[in-house]
């Protein structure tokens, strides 16, 4: 099935434009153990920029607002993909979308196995490419939050896109293994 990238990005802006209480209401709407899993992905992400960019200033005047951006991020990846598969988030009962607390365990395995590099490769190229056009912007709220009174060297806002890229991939990665998981257990009916 060839998938329509413009339906999918306005759809996807769309709702991450949408008012802020149907927004909530989608994210409240959460399996347990999909939030869970965000924040699980967004402290990992959080404590290795930390371990890269403790000993600047633009860490410590971003600090509180980067967990946010990057459960943000997470959970952007997961409504792409969502989308992308013709899952309507405000529609859709997603609570029951996960029947399993395999979800958490699934997403750990591949982690430490190999951060989830062997999960990247099954990203559409294109749906990869709006990925990390979220993680500009984001880059840009972050310094825009800095007050634009700290320096950011190149190297470091290299990493700082790339974590924000890593999360985002994150989320759809989830989203994924929650599919192949839905998937397996109608196997086994």
């Amino acid at each position: 099935m060839v998938k329509d990238y413009q339906t999918i990005w306005a759809k996807w802006i769309g709702f991450l434009q949408s008012d802020l209480k149907i927004r909530k209401e989608v994210l409240e709407s959460l399996h347990l153990d999909v939030r869970q899993g965000f924040t699980i992905i967004a402290k990992t992400s959080r404590e290795e920029l930390e371990h890269l960019l403790a000993q600047t200033e633009f860490f410590g005047s971003v600090r509180e607002e980067l967990e946010t951006t990057l459960l943000y991020c997470v959970w952007c990846g997961y409504l792409l993909y969502l989308i992308s598969e013709g899952i309507d988030p405000v529609e859709n009962n997603l609570v029951m979308r996960t029947q399993t607390n395999e979800l958490g365990n699934m997403w750990m395995d591949a982690y430490e196995s190999d951060k989830c590099a062997s999960l990247l490769a099954e990203i559409d190229p294109l749906l990869s490419l709006l990925l990390q056009n979220i993680s500009q912007s984001e880059l840009n709220q972050l310094l825009i939050k800095s007050s634009g009174k700290v320096a950011l060297s190149y190297d470091h806002a290299v990493q700082i896109v790339s974590l924000l890229q890593w999360a985002l991939c994150q989320g759809f990665i989830f989203g994924l293994i929650e599919q192949k998981l839905f998937e397996q257990k109608e196997v086994e009916k």
